[in-house]
This record gives C-alpha cells, sequence and structure tokens, in this order.
C-alpha cells in the first residue's frame, strides 16, 4: 500500500508542478506546418525565428536581424543593405518574459527593402512573440526570443494578402476526443511533458492492478489449499493484495478521468488562429525606419488595407 501511495503522491506532485510551468507558444514548439494549411492565400508563408542573448534590451533591438538574414539567404541578398520600416502597428510594446497568454499588441507589419547586389522589397507581419528565461548548464541564464512572422512568399515586390491573427490558448473538442487515449489531448494541446505524464502513469497504475491482481489470485488459492495453521497468513496477504489492486484501479479511474477534464477545459500552448481578414482600413501611424548598419529613425506610414 505504501508503494501505490508513492506513485499516486509522485504523480499528483509532477502534475502541479508542470500545470504551474509557463509553456512556449505551439507554434515554436511544433513549427509551423499547421498554419500553413490554414492560410487563405499563398501570397506569404510562415517562418519562425529563434535568438538569444543574456541582454534583453539588447536582444530586441538585434530582433530583425533573423528576418533580414532568411530573405538574404533565401533571395541571395546583402543583409549590410537592408532596411526594415514598419507599416502598421506599434513597435514599442514589448511582451512580458514567460507570458503564457500572449497580447495581440505585438502585432505589426513591415516593409523590408535590399539594395545590394540589386533591389528587393518584401514584406512580413509579426504575427506572435514569445520571450522566455532559460538556464543554461553553466548555471548562466539566457533570454531566449521566438517569433513569428507571416513573410512574402515571392520577391516579386508586391504586398502579400496577408490574413488576421488572433491568439488564444483555448481548444476544440478535438483534444477532447484524442484524450480518449490517455495523455495525447495535452500533446495535441502542447503540453507534452503532461500527457507523458498521464499516459505513463496510466500505464503503470494498469500494470500495478494486473500484478496486484495476480498476487491475489496466487495467495487465495494457497489459502484454500493450506493447512488451517498457515491459511490466515495467506488470506490476510490476499487481502492486501486486493487492497492494492483495488487502489491502483482507483487511481486509474481517477487519473483518467482528470485527463478528460483537462483536455476538455484547461488551457494549453498558445496558438495562433488564422482569419480572413474582413473590411477596409487607411491608417497613418507612426513608424520606424530600422537600418542594421545604423539606429532607428522616426517616420510616418500610411498603409490601406482591403
Amino acid at each position: 500500500m505504501r508503494t501505490i501511495s508513492c506513485i499516486l503522491a509522485i504523480l499528483t506532485a509532477l502534475l502541479i508542478s508542470i500545470s504551474a510551468t509557463a509553456e512556449k507558444p505551439r507554434w515554436a514548439s511544433n513549427g509551423t506546418a499547421s498554419l500553413e494549411k490554414e492560410r487563405t492565400n499563398e501570397s506569404y508563408t510562415f517562418k519562425n525565428f529563434e535568438t538569444f542573448n543574456a541582454d534583453i534590451n539588447q536582444l530586441r533591438s538585434e530582433r530583425f536581424n533573423p528576418l533580414v538574414g532568411y530573405l538574404a539567404n533565401t533571395y541571395g541578398l546583402d543583409s549590410a543593405s537592408a532596411k526594415v520600416e514598419l507599416i502598421s502597428g506599434d513597435s514599442a510594446f514589448a511582451s512580458a518574459p514567460n507570458d503564457a497568454e500572449g497580447d495581440t499588441r505585438v502585432q505589426a507589419e513591415y516593409k523590408v527593402t535590399f539594395s545590394s547586389p540589386r533591389r528587393a522589397t518584401f514584406y512580413a507581419k509579426l504575427a506572435d512573440e514569445y520571450i522566455s528565461l532559460e538556464d543554461n548548464a553553466d548555471m548562466s541564464y539566457d533570454y531566449y526570443l521566438y517569433q513569428l512572422y507571416a513573410v512574402s512568399a515571392d520577391d516579386s515586390g508586391k504586398e502579400p494578402a496577408f490574413d488576421d491573427f488572433d491568439l488564444t490558448r483555448r481548444y476544440n473538442a478535438k483534444a477532447l476526443a484524442l484524450s480518449i487515449i490517455p495523455g495525447l489531448g495535452q500533446m495535441y494541446k502542447g503540453q507534452k511533458a503532461k500527457g507523458w505524464v498521464i499516459l505513463g502513469g496510466e500505464a503503470g497504475l494498469a500494470a500495478m492492478a494486473i500484478y496486484a491482481n495476480h498476487r491475489a489470485v496466487n495467495y487465495n488459492r494457497d489459502y484454500h489449499n493450506a493447512d488451517d495453521a498457515i491459511a490466515g497468513s495467506y488470506r490476510s496477504k490476499k487481502k492486501s493484495w486486493q487492497n492494492v489492486r483495488n487502489v491502483a484501479i482507483a487511481g486509474a479511474c481517477g487519473l483518467y478521468l482528470y485527463n478528460l477534464l483537462d483536455a476538455a477545459i484547461s488551457k494549453g500552448a498558445r496558438r495562433v488562429v488564422v482569419k480572413k481578414p474582413s473590411g477596409t482600413q487607411l491608417a497613418l501611424n507612426p513608424g520606424l525606419v530600422y537600418d542594421p548598419a545604423n539606429t532607428a529613425a522616426p517616420a510616418m506610414t500610411l498603409s490601406l488595407t482591403f
């Protein structure tokens, strides 16, 4: 009984600890393949970038480097000749570290121009970003910046028809349906550690119940075949193993119920929901022109969205 009680206590502690841990957005952990399928058009593609630095201010000041580097490497351009101009959004807004909920105020659209070895223009829309503080093997710490961009799919210079992007930690009924297999619903929601704990816990409790039942059956047989002098000992052991079996079965049922409820109502890792934009908007916004060789300069931008 002590063993099964320890197992249940460890499972409970693990689930509480994992539930309290901040999770990376789903796109940061699983990539952008599922988002590509949700686009309403192919004028843009999704790209996610990961950078890190011990200085969060420097990390943020260099946030465009991976985007510029991707475009330069993909189309054979000189990243040193790139300029990044804010078209719409608030470039001054910065997300807080380890913010599981996210904030759509980070979303902004940029125009990236190259002047060497040829002139080229691209557009990029920041859909989401996540900053985490993570420890290293040498006991030091670094800030990690994860960025998700919708980027021009070609070098035609035409502005893509970007979709709208919402942020949510809610999931549809698919998570509940998948949780018929313990832990699978949590894995679908980006909670891989919790999913593995639930799956492993169910397997361990089921194995314990089967083993305890096997021992109880054996002691029951010995009890009926034993002399009166030792029959009481076999009977006592049979009841002990029956209790272990019953507790293991109850624990497995309770964990399975938790698995279903958690998959149905708890929040998962943040995800991006792609929506077709509606209406026409004309906006005049303050902006910045970013040049890798210089500091950012103030500007005004006029944008027309259909």
